[in-house]
């Protein structure tokens, strides 16, 4: 038994020298990877045709041979969107400094790709704030159209964001961008598809990329601006965005958006004695009266869009087939919204409502139920308060005296819990589902 064990242990050590000495003899140093290139490399190629502005800090470029004869055209464009942007509306305009090739702000005309996009340059200083300089692309196709305007417009402005914040969230920046250039160019067709797929999912979050990265966002922004800015159509957007603006980490070159936009939300509702769950609620009923729902309470320069601006209800129901439990289709994610109808058809007189809701840990839902009239017009709104980590929620509407139907909006705050606290950056976002129970009283 002995002789065997000896055997055994031999073979053992022979087979492991086997198996390291191949390593040992290939014990050499080994060249790290190359650092992977830019994503963000301007255009280039063989052809290169150039046209830039002498009087203002813009460029155009045309990426094919093709694409140089609509130069001119685009370049006065480009010279009237800049002018209505930065010096009009007081937006900040594109960076200057940075590559040393780059006179301002240039646009290529490029083959595919979504209408218009910027992308930011490498940051050169840092030193102070995490800017850059940025560069657009605009599709070619969509030339000698008033989405040509549009785009230019919206790009200065999405470069001017790249001006004050580097590392600022795509989404929400292309929804302020879009937002931007609809103040200075009457181009419907140019966004009112984003918006129409932005109220057709309001599940969603408001950042979510879903949303052609942002640009059917555009009434979140709309809603900021319209609600609690003054003076200047884009004072409050363009401050919440500078209070978003973070210095260069001096230890890291991966730049943090911290703080980000959302968190000068709460700055915002401290100024004007709300909460930001208040600020979310408020953006979730305001967003229900949109387009031909508009009532001139919420958002009056929308009734335009017509029935693209209408958010999707989960639930149409009568208030006879009370009582009833609701689930809607798809759980919410942070900062979006769902909606209920309920048609007052033949309630008694003196006849009243019980609502119940109940959702998941650890985000906190709002709640609100909007009276409104045959007319559209808000008779009343009751908004249920929620406790900060409770999961259910209850309130009783004593009289329906008026009201054509109840609108009950819901939407997901975010999580109580600091260290999961929703983050627009941090992808994949977490939905959590919820159930609105009514009775008739």
């Amino acid at each position: 038994m002995q002789s065997h064990r000896t055997v055994f242990q031999a073979a053992l050590c022979l087979s492991l020298y086997g198996l390291a000495g191949p390593a040992l003899a290939q014990n050499q140093w080994v060249e790290p990877a190359q650092p992977a290139p830019m994503l963000n490399e301007r255009p280039g190629g063989s052809y290169h045709a150039r046209l830039c502005s002498d009087r203002l800090a813009v460029c155009v470029h045309a990426t094919e041979p093709s694409f140089a004869k609509p130069l001119p055209h685009t370049l006065s464009i480009l010279e009237k969107a800049y002018q209505n942007v930065v010096f009009v509306l007081n937006w900040r305009a594109p960076m200057k400094e940075g590559l040393p090739a780059a006179s301002g702000f240039d646009v290529y005309l490029v083959g595919e790709g979504p209408t218009w996009s910027v992308r930011p340059d490498p940051p050169k200083d840092n030193t102070t704030l995490a800017r850059s300089t940025a560069f657009g692309l605009l599709r070619y196709d969509a030339l000698d159209t008033c989405a040509t305007e549009f785009a230019l417009a919206a790009a200065v402005a999405r470069a001017g964001i790249y001006a004050i914040d580097a590392a600022a969230n795509d989404e929400l920046a292309n929804a302020t961008a879009t937002y931007i250039a609809s103040l200075v160019v009457s181009c419907p067709s140019a966004f009112i598809a984003g918006l129409d797929d932005f109220q057709a999912s309001p599940y969603l979050a408001v950042s979510n990329p879903i949303h052609d990265q942002g640009r059917g966002a555009l009434l979140f922004p709309w809603f900021i601006q319209t609600t609690y800015g003054s003076g200047n159509p884009a004072d409050l957007l363009h401050a919440l965005w500078a209070l978003s603006s973070q210095p260069y980490p001096k230890d890291s070159g991966i730049l943090l958006n911290e703080p980000d936009f959302l968190d000068t939300m709460s700055t915002l509702a401290a100024d004007t004695r709300r909460s930001p769950s208040d600020l979310w609620l408020d953006f979730a009923v305001a967003r229900a009266f949109v387009g031909n729902r508009d009532n001139g309470a919420y958002l009056p320069d929308t009734r335009f869009v017509g029935s693209a601006g209408a958010v999707r209800f989960e639930w149409s129901v009568s208030f006879s087939s009370l009582p009833r439990r609701f689930a809607p289709r798809y759980p919410v994610e942070p900062t979006g919204s769902s909606y209920l109808w309920l048609s007052l058809d033949s309630p008694s007189p003196h006849a009243g409502l019980g609502f119940r809701a109940d959702w998941e840990q650890p985000d906190r839902f709002r709640f609100a139920l909007v009276l409104v009239d045959e007319q559209g017009q808000t008779l009343s709104r009751f908004n249920p308060m929620t406790e900060e980590r409770g999961t259910s929620v209850e309130a009783n509407i004593e009289t329906l005296t008026g009201a054509k139907g109840i609108l009950v909006v819901a939407t997901n705050t975010g999580s109580v819990l600091q260290d999961i606290a929703f983050d627009p950056d941090n992808h994949p976002y977490t939905p959590r589902g919820f159930t609105v129970s009514l009775f008739a009283q």
